[in-house]
């Protein structure tokens, strides 16, 4: 379970940098190095603004994970996981992304000041745990979700 939970954290962490082929895509996320895509599947994104670049991303993260075999998981796991997906689906529909108009450069942001949760923050939103999403952007606003040292936030996973 500790590994699907950074395999999804991974896969959700920014990715407002366009891209147009899978060599690019892992220098937005090296973790898709580790995925069995062709890369003449991926969209051209070049031509892609970053909200759209950014659903693009949430799309193939949710494609990826709802694939997977999760035989080894729990009936109760099971559910929570498609739960967290369908929230994922959710949050890519609505595009409410976190906006950085406050930095020069690209930086994972939490929570923005507009009130947009990035993805991994939106599901532990979704789940039922707001005070722990916003708890991690009051802390750790700018940090990325694998440098993040919570218990609590491995107890959601």
């Amino acid at each position: 379970m500790k590994n699907l939970f950074y395999s999804l954290l991974f896969l959700l962490l920014p990715a407002g940098v366009q891209a147009n082929s899978l060599s690019q895509l892992e220098k937005v996320n090296a973790y898709w190095a580790q995925q069995n895509i062709d890369p003449a599947s991926l969209p051209e994104i070049a031509s892609q603004s970053d909200r759209a670049w950014i659903r693009t991303h949430l799309l193939l993260v949710e494609k990826i994970l709802r694939s997977r075999n999760v035989d080894q998981l729990s009936v109760i796991q099971q559910f929570k996981r498609m739960q967290s997906l369908d929230d994922l689906h959710e949050y890519m529909v609505m595009g409410q992304f976190p906006v950085n108009d406050a930095y020069a450069y690209a930086t994972p942001i939490f929570i923005d000041p507009y009130d947009n949760f990035c993805a991994v923050g939106y599901l532990i939103k979704a789940s039922g745990q707001e005070t722990l999403s916003r708890k991690i952007a009051q802390e750790t606003n700018l940090a990325y979700v694998k440098d993040m040292d919570y218990p609590e936030l491995l107890a959601w996973a």
